[in-house]
């Protein structure tokens, strides 16, 4: 599971760097810095067509001067928004890819995933671009480790139990052991396969 999540996170992190060198992004950042006309509303109808749609985590996408004014975003709301006083901005700045923040939407947890905006021309940095992506897929991984890890539990102990009564019958000569058809409802071939991993005998599957 750790390494889902590793995955999972190293994979937004690239994303977010493959936006960050994205040449219509960066000069539509220049334009914006050079105050061109309806430069900002054209960056943000680009973020909406082209880079929203790419992942159904992504809550909203925002790109910030380096002091921190949000001058173009997927939400119309967060335009114009000083963030130069956040966690996500102050780490930005220092190097920090991950923050967890708050977001209006507190369907689940939120992580701010920053990254530089260089120039084309010369290199140096122009601005900063954030992803806020909802944690809802980390949340499913965590959740089914949980149910698989009971599901393990309760298996080495039906495994370990048939053993006990396998250990015992040999004592008294060459009894076999068999499980009944009374199993878990949805867990029947797991448990009857957990009975012979212990050594027992199953016995039928139906009726019949």
């Amino acid at each position: 599971i750790e390494f889902q999540v590793y995955n999972y996170l190293e994979m937004i992190r690239r994303r977010n760097e493959d936006f960050a060198s994205d040449g219509n992004i960066r000069e539509g950042l220049g334009k914006v810095l050079r105050n061109d006309p309806g430069s900002a509303a054209r960056l943000s109808r680009y973020l909406i067509k082209n880079k929203l749609p790419l992942s159904k985590y992504t809550r909203s996408i925002d790109i910030m001067t380096l002091g921190g004014r949000v001058v173009s975003s997927t939400d119309a709301s967060s335009v114009g928004r000083d963030a130069s006083s956040t966690a996500f901005f102050k780490n930005a700045v220092s190097g920090v890819s991950f923050t967890e923040v708050r977001h209006p939407e507190p369907a689940s947890p939120v992580v701010a995933v920053s990254t530089m905006l260089r120039s084309e021309s010369d290199g140096r940095n122009i601005g900063i671009l954030t992803q806020f992506y909802g944690l809802s897929e980390i949340n499913a991984m965590l959740s089914a480790e949980r149910v698989a890890l009971n599901l393990m539990q309760r298996m080495s102990g039906t495994a370990t139990l048939a053993h006990r009564y396998v250990r015992e019958a040999a004592r008294g000569g060459t009894a076999r052991v068999l499980d009944t058809r009374k199993t878990t409802p949805g867990l029947r071939a797991l448990e009857r396969y957990a009975v012979r991993t212990g050594g027992a005998f199953n016995h039928r599957n139906t009726l019949e």
